[in-house]
């Protein structure tokens, strides 16, 4: 949780309504402020929670549609999601353009767009835009950083930088490999199968060469059961390190420590090399998938309720 306090003022400008507007919200109790004194205190995760829940109500039509105007240069097709402030936008941006890594510069009154593309020649596009919608997208991501308790599916990993000279940049970092679709490719044996079959939990272990073929394995392996066990995507969580894969309707995190939420039946997580599993708990999901790039654990051993698996 971000324990950050601010003031009145900065809560008005963090949530982009007038100073009417948030009195009145504190009245009707529709958010919540602590009083120090005689003054006003926030927790800014209170006011990322209302920005995900009323974003109609902040976010005018007109708003939408002119950011998404800003943008539309960097489109090479139009995008079927509307709504710049749904995770689905930044996925499917991805998904039809392939870029890798968006990032906002803030210096004073300079504002500008890089966009990174995922291309074996690392190409780049810069954009000039207003400061106003520059601050406008950051406040979007940050709704998704990793302290936020707000669970909704993360279409990336966002980091933010404060440089000298007032330079701030802020980065949502997508996935490598980006897929509507995870074709099953990968078959597990029979003994595998039946051993996964049996079992009232499960750790499988895929290890194999740092490129996507690993992380492939692994999420195909997910896709796989998923399918058999006819197990919703949105009772799947994935966990990595950096995002490589996509699967829509899954809780993403990037985090290599990742909380564990009620209703999670499968869980993904990138490791590093030689790291085990956390150890299970209560709220641990029965069905867990890690993969890790180098080599073989030698501490691990095969077992009824551990599977090892070598990408090849």
């Amino acid at each position: 949780m971000n324990n950050q306090l601010i003031n009145f003022n900065e809560a008005r400008k963090h949530l982009g309504v007038s100073r009417s507007t948030l009195l009145r919200w504190l009245k009707s109790k529709r958010i919540s402020g602590y009083k120090a004194g005689k003054k006003w205190k926030f927790y800014i995760d209170d006011l990322n929670k209302i920005l995900l829940k009323e974003n109609p109500a902040i976010y005018t039509t007109n708003d939408r549609k002119e950011l998404l105007k800003l943008l539309s240069p960097l489109l090479p097709e139009k995008i079927k999601c509307k709504d710049i402030y749904s995770p689905a936008f930044w996925c499917e941006w991805q998904d039809i353009t392939q870029w890798l890594m968006i990032t906002i510069h803030l210096k004073g009154n300079d504002a500008q767009i890089v966009l990174t593309q995922n291309k074996p020649e690392t190409l780049s596009k810069h954009l000039k835009i207003p400061v106003s919608k520059a601050e406008k997208i950051d406040k979007i991501w940050r709704m998704w950083s990793a302290s936020s308790e707000i669970i909704p599916p993360r279409p990336g990993k966002y980091s933010f930088i404060s440089g000298t000279n007032g330079h701030k940049i802020s980065t949502l970092q997508l996935p490598a490999f980006f897929s509507n679709d995870i074709s099953v490719t990968y078959k597990l044996s029979k003994k595998t199968e039946n051993k996964i079959a049996a079992a009232t939990y499960c750790d499988i272990y895929v290890y194999g060469q740092p490129d996507r073929h690993t992380a492939f394995t692994a999420y195909s392996i997910l896709s796989k059961l998923l399918s058999e066990k006819e197990i919703s995507q949105l009772s799947v969580l994935t966990s990595e390190i950096e995002p490589t894969y996509f699967i829509p309707g899954t809780l993403q995190i990037y985090d290599n420590n990742p909380k564990f939420f009620p209703g999670v039946k499968f869980c993904l997580i990138q490791i590093e090399e030689f790291d085990l599993m956390p150890s299970r708990g209560i709220s641990t999901p029965p069905y867990r998938i890690a993969y890790s790039f180098g080599k073989r654990n030698n501490k691990l051993k095969e077992s009824k309720n551990v599977i090892i698996i070598k990408a090849e």
